[in-house]
């Protein structure tokens, strides 16, 4: 191996010494993950029961989703964005647009994580 000499370009630093921390390590982590707990249902205002998402991604209590669905004013649409949320023809008539989180979030993890069917 050549020796290397230190040269103007790199500098050197004592860490044995040292007291100071710098500034990365004075920050605390930013925590970017989303607390469920945290949310409102915007139809009744109070912390949500029975989370339940719909295709557009807005997030209401089951009861609350279900009754402004079947609604006259909004009968068929998102309370949030008017998303058409009528089941399409090429669905059977039990389906819709909406789900359970629990279920879709059970889904998400599950995905990818079965066992390959084995031919005998």
């Amino acid at each position: 191996m050549d020796d290397v000499e230190p040269s103007a370009e790199f500098d050197t630093i004592d860490l044995t010494e040292t007291n100071e921390v710098f500034e990365e390590g004075r920050k605390p982590e930013k925590d970017d993950r989303v607390k469920l707990a945290a949310f409102q249902c915007v139809i009744c205002m109070d912390d949500c029961s029975n989370l339940t998402v719909t295709v557009c991604g807005h997030l209401y209590c089951a009861s609350c989703l279900h009754r402004s669905i079947h609604g006259h004013a909004t009968k068929g649409q998102c309370p949030m964005c008017r998303h058409d949320m009528k089941p399409q023809e090429s669905y059977n008539s039990k389906a819709k647009k909406y789900w359970p989180l629990e279920l879709k979030l059970m889904t998400a993890t599950r995905k990818g994580k079965r066992k390959a069917n084995t031919l005998s």
